[in-house]
């Protein structure tokens, strides 16, 4: 099958990559249309059409800072060259990866027939209402939100969800589609270490984005509790900034740990081991708030990717995002809205080596047995074999 990625983001992430390896190796065609805010176009195996705009349209970020009216001017431009690129390519499949893209996938079947995949990772209509502080206006904007959703969903083929509390994406989605597969947002075993090392520095690591909810200014605090007793110690942050740079900068010069810190910008995962390899530990500080309520293991692949090159892991306590940490003994669970706690963890792991190796082979043995995409990828296939029925 020919078959048309539609992303909203200039970067093909880790997930990405893989479902479009896998239908490469398939035997599918597979081309990618993104939109591309940053004018910065990255260069991949498999072609990738841009779709050029000013402003990122990171659907609930956008709704979140912008406004609903903000949103849709942004995403209105957008549309027509989208929609242009739809019509004018070749295709039997449309895999839709986000729900702002969704209408113009649902218009392009109308008009060409061929069938729709929805890949539904991010999850708007938890996010957005949870992050809006008028009640009513949480609520009219969630009904919205699920009516749209509800009605673009019944007029697809085939929904990717993610592993959420009680199961609840998938029995979502499973009410107006009956052809709908929970993928864990796991890592391949390529590349897999077989041992870790630990140079020097003491060093912790995080990837993802960066801003508060995920933990961003925990981490900094943190940080400046640990460079007293590890004078050399270092904290890489690497992922887009989500927060007002200026407020960042400020606050890792208020703590006097500017000589400690490395901010990095996205890193393609295929180079991500490079930066891994250099750590001692691997953060996931995900805060109290927001949709993280609602998710489970799995959805994350932050922490399975720790696990594949050997890190222990400091994660959070809060919700079900990372009881697998714990389950597999590949890590350390604290209240990451303590910084102190976080701290505490960190230096823990630094200083007994038969605890760091005891976790490091412990998740290695986790990935390479259940958490990976040699495994989840079969859910893909099932998903595109069902088309052909």
């Amino acid at each position: 099958m020919n078959i048309l990625l539609l992303t909203h983001y200039e970067t093909v992430g880790g997930r990405r990559q893989l479902e479009i390896n896998t239908l490469r190796q398939a035997g599918h065609s597979v081309q990618v249309v993104a939109w591309n805010s940053s004018g910065k176009e990255y260069q991949y195996d498999f072609p990738v059409t841009y779709i050029h705009n000013r402003s990122r349209v990171y659907f609930s970020q956008s709704l979140l800072k912008k406004g609903l009216l903000a949103t849709l001017w942004t995403i209105g431009g957008l549309y027509p060259r989208t929609l242009k690129m739809i019509l004018a390519t070749r295709w039997d499949v449309l895999h839709c990866c986000n729900l702002a893209l969704l209408p113009l996938a649902v218009l392009g079947k109308w008009l060409k027939g061929g069938k729709i995949i929805f890949d539904s990772y991010e999850m708007p209509i938890l996010k957005v209402p949870l992050r809006i502080k008028n009640r009513g206006l949480a609520a009219i904007t969630r009904l919205v939100l699920e009516n749209t959703e509800r009605f673009l969903v019944s007029q697809v083929d085939g929904v990717l969800t993610i592993p959420a509390v009680g199961g609840h994406e998938k029995k979502k989605f499973a009410r107006y589609c009956n052809n709908v597969e929970v993928l864990m947002n796991v890592p391949d075993l390529q590349g897999i270490v077989s041992h870790k090392d630990y140079p020097q520095p003491p060093t912790a690591i995080f990837f993802g984005g960066l801003n508060r909810e995920k933990g961003l200014f925990a981490m900094l605090e943190a940080a400046a509790l640990l460079v007293k007793p590890y004078p050399n110690f270092r904290l890489i942050l690497i992922g887009y900034m989500f927060e007002n740079p200026a407020a960042v900068q400020e606050t890792i010069d208020r703590l006097g740990i500017r000589d400690h810190v490395v901010l990095h910008s996205w890193v393609p995962t295929d180079k991500l081991g490079e930066y891994l390899a250099h750590a001692w530990v691997g953060l996931w500080p995900s805060q109290p708030c927001g949709h993280y309520t609602q998710v489970t293991t799995g959805n994350s692949r932050k922490g399975f990717q720790y696990m594949k090159y050997g890190l222990p892991i400091v994660g959070t306590t809060f919700g079900e995002i990372a009881t697998h940490v714990a389950e597999e003994g590949a890590g350390l669970l604290v209240d990451c809205t303590r910084p102190e706690a976080l701290a505490a963890a960190m230096a823990e792991i630094f200083e007994h080596p038969e605890l760091r190796e005891k976790m490091s082979a412990n998740g290695l043995a986790a990935v390479r047995t259940k958490y990976n995409w040699e495994s989840e990828s079969k859910k893909l296939l099932k998903v595109y074999r069902a088309l052909e029925g």
